[in-house]
């Protein structure tokens, strides 16, 4: 895996967008913190299948009920399938 600060990632996209066609995911930092990873439509497509049908159709009712990043979407829906209290990284921040 590659890692790159969002200004590297700026300056070197061309060479990111390469390195997902050739399988290498790229973790994406700002200010030393992850906060997106760049990966290959075919590893995405293996974790869409692993994720299975019924997870992306959960996923898919709350992001049309009530749009919002993808992680406070991906907290609820596991909240709601596993009992797990319903705390995303957005909130978090801000206590």
């Amino acid at each position: 895996m590659d890692r790159k600060s969002s200004g590297e990632l700026r300056d070197g996209l061309a060479d990111v967008l390469n390195n997902a066609q050739l399988g290498i995911p790229t973790e994406v930092t700002s200010r030393g913190k992850r906060v997106a990873m760049i990966i290959p439509p075919e590893a995405w497509d293996k974790y869409l299948a692993y994720v299975g049908a019924e997870l992306r159709g959960l996923v898919q009712e709350r992001q049309d009920e009530q749009p919002g990043p993808l992680n406070d979407v991906l907290t609820d829906v596991v909240s709601q399938t596993t009992g797990a209290p319903a705390v995303s990284e957005t909130e978090t921040a801000g206590s």
